[in-house]
């Protein structure tokens, strides 16, 4: 069977053709493959942020995932700062509980068997962090000797200008309600010992929150003065981060009563700066046969000082001295520095009844004082 050759004008007919302003088939199929491309990335990118937010969430919604982040945020510190959480429970994103913490620098440490927070986590992404109440329980505070491995070299040289404080650069901005301290205690060797502090930190005003740059501050405690005395304390003021502006601190000594306004700070170093009142104190009470000294005493001063390498160093002015020793007048003044174990006594000059006393000179391992005395009876 012979086979017909085929009309040109057919073939052409038959042989498929594109719709007009449609796009190529060989186009449409690279598009279809972009399509899908673009779909895959953008499933595989859900499932990353899925997976990224539930990360998060572990993190900082559990216990587990709260005590990964505290231990990881451990290394971060600075070299001068190491601390150490014995125990966490809670969720970081709202309220926690650390226990058994310790902080420590060069001069100082601190440690709390509990400290409970309750804070807005949800700030933190505005920069922001917010503490609706902060309760630190059992806080044991000292001042330590710098061991040798803190101690600068020598031939490093000094950076220029006073030292930051240490929440100065914070990445967020803190606020609070409210900072509890139950149960504190403060020492610095041979120099002051401070137990039982109970204390409150909270806003300048009703409903306006604290910060760490400007805050209300109340406390209470009981002071040990070594060799010397001890008192009842209470302290009203406003503080910064460097230190507190004394409105008014209260003391219960020697059978009277002591009030003292100024400045006291903790940064760069412990000093204070404070104006002093004392009324119908018993100094006999320090000495080895009070009852040979009955009466009581008032004075009028001030004192500045501060605890350098662990050793109190004070300055005091009584600009007067005043009251009844054995039913004779006493009168005075005196002023007097204490660095470590050595006192010295630039000038004092007292009264009593019919006697007359001035002295200067200096106290430690070796006594060494000037006086005049004229002392018709000493009764």
């Amino acid at each position: 069977m012979t086979d017909l050759p085929m009309d040109p004008g057919l073939e052409q007919a038959s042989a498929p053709k594109d719709a007009p302003g449609s796009a190529p088939a060989s186009q449409k199929k690279s598009d279809r493959s972009l399509v899908g491309c673009l779909s895959q990335i953008a499933i595989a990118l859900l499932v990353l942020l899925l997976v990224l937010a539930g990360l998060v969430a572990f993190l900082v919604g559990t216990t587990a995932g709260g005590r990964i982040v505290l231990s990881v945020a451990e290394g971060f510190l600075p070299d001068e700062v190491t601390a150490d959480i014995q125990g966490f429970d809670g969720r970081l994103i709202d309220r926690f509980e650390l226990q058994g913490v310790t902080f420590r620098v060069p001069t100082f440490e601190a440690e709390a068997d509990r400290i409970t927070v309750h804070w807005k986590g949800r700030g933190i992404l505005r920069k922001k962090v917010h503490a609706r109440s902060l309760v630190v329980e059992g806080l044991d505070m000292r001042v330590i000797e710098p061991g040798p491995d803190s101690l600068p070299d020598e031939l490093e040289p000094r950076p220029q200008g006073e030292p930051k404080p240490p929440l100065s650069d914070l990445p967020v901005a803190l606020s609070f309600d409210s900072l509890l301290v139950l149960g504190g205690f403060f020492e610095a060797p041979e120099a002051v010992r401070v137990t039982g502090i109970q204390g409150r930190i909270s806003g300048r005003r009703r409903a306006v929150p604290g910060r760490v740059d400007d805050y209300r501050i109340s406390a209470s405690a009981h002071v040990d003065l070594p060799d010397f005395t001890s008192a009842e304390a209470r302290l009203y003021g406003a503080g910064s981060m460097t230190g507190v502006q004394v409105d008014s601190v209260f003391l219960e000594l020697l059978e009277g009563q002591a009030v003292a306004e100024g400045a006291v700070t903790w940064w760069p170093g412990i000093t204070w700066d404070l104006i002093v009142e004392a009324d119908e104190v018993e100094l006999a009470s320090q000495l080895p046969d009070p009852e040979e000294w009955p009466g009581q005493l008032s004075l009028r001063g001030s004192a500045t000082g501060g605890v350098q390498d662990g050793e109190l160093e004070l300055q005091a002015a009584i600009d007067t001295v005043y009251g009844v020793v054995r039913d004779e007048r006493l009168r005075g003044r005196l002023d007097v520095r204490l660095a470590g174990e050595e006192i010295e006594l630039p000038a004092a000059r007292l009264s009593w009844g019919p006697a007359r006393v001035t002295a200067s000179g200096t106290a430690g391992d070796v006594l060494n004082l000037e006086f005049d005395a004229i002392v018709p009876d000493l009764g």
